[in-house]
């Protein structure tokens, strides 16, 4: 199996797209479906992407969220975030890269 050279940045949707590519190449699903297929795995995929989305738009290069200032030292204009929304988003996609994880040790393991 080739090993993908890191992308170089934190833009969640390009890492995404990667992951998603990778793991729609190893299990055969096609990749997303905007179909509005009424499947409850479909329907969550579609939701991990438009979170993700969202996290682009207010931080595109991911960096925002982790250092206190840019990379030039200036302070990022004020931007309105829900914290508790930008939680409960990182929990969804977190939750769903864990579920991709283990899915691929119980692959693995078998």
């Amino acid at each position: 199996m080739k090993q993908a050279k890191p992308p170089g940045h934190h833009k969640l949707s390009d890492l995404w797209t990667r992951l998603w590519a990778a793991l729609s190449e190893h299990t055969g699903h096609p990749q997303l479906d905007e179909s509005n297929d009424p499947n409850p795995y479909n329907s969550y995929v579609e939701s991990v992407n438009d979170l993700i989305q969202i996290l682009d738009a207010h931080d595109e290069k991911g960096d925002r969220f982790r250092y206190p200032t840019a990379r030039g030292g200036d302070p990022y204009p004020t931007t309105g975030v829900d914290l508790d929304g930008l939680y409960r988003a990182h929990e969804l996609i977190t939750g769903f890269c864990d579920g991709v994880l283990t899915r691929m040790e119980v692959e693995r393991d078998s």
